[in-house]
């Protein structure tokens, strides 16, 4: 079985693939890094030297290749994997799709901390970031809640997240 764990940008998503990984038994991928290895650049790089339609392009790409070739895995997908393309009915059609949903005050303190390392939030200025960012996420958001389930990661643990996998298998 597959699952995706969707969310907005510092909810968790590959933090918690490999927890569940090793709390279930099934592999676990990052989509990001999964591109990286594959294109020998960074994402920022990538960004930055290609644009963002290239790299959404390419994502596509890889998140289909990288479904079709692994029956069973938990995948931590980018932010924006499920906003583009036909990315999120792929991934629903594919498997389960998991929503980390993280209240915006908590995503902004730990994006805050590490604004340089994100292609989109880099360019914002100081002033703006707060106000751009709730943008950003309401955009998403939208999207996020078309998955599978719906996970409030503020009163889930280890276990009762491992539980909600396995009973999907």
């Amino acid at each position: 079985m597959r699952f995706f764990l969707t969310g907005f940008m510092g909810c968790g998503k590959s933090f918690w693939a490999k927890k569940l990984s090793i709390a279930t038994g099934i592999p676990s991928f990052d989509l990001d890094e999964w591109i990286e290895s594959k294109e020998q650049c960074s994402i920022a790089s990538l960004f930055e030297e290609k644009g963002e339609s290239y790299f959404r392009q390419i994502e596509q790409e890889y998140l289909h290749s990288l479904t079709i070739h692994k029956p069973n895995m938990i995948l931590a997908c980018g932010g924006g994997t499920p906003c583009f393309a036909d990315n999120m009915e792929w991934m629903k059609t594919m498997g389960t799709v998991f929503y980390l949903q993280v209240p915006f005050s908590i995503l902004e303190e730990r994006l805050l901390l590490k604004k340089e390392t994100r292609p989109l939030l880099k360019t914002i200025a100081p002033d703006n970031f707060t106000q751009e960012l709730k943008i950003l996420f309401a955009t998403r958001e939208a999207i996020y809640k078309q998955a599978t389930e719906i996970i409030d990661m503020e009163c889930i643990d280890e276990i009762t997240f491992a539980n909600k996998i396995n009973s999907y298998v």
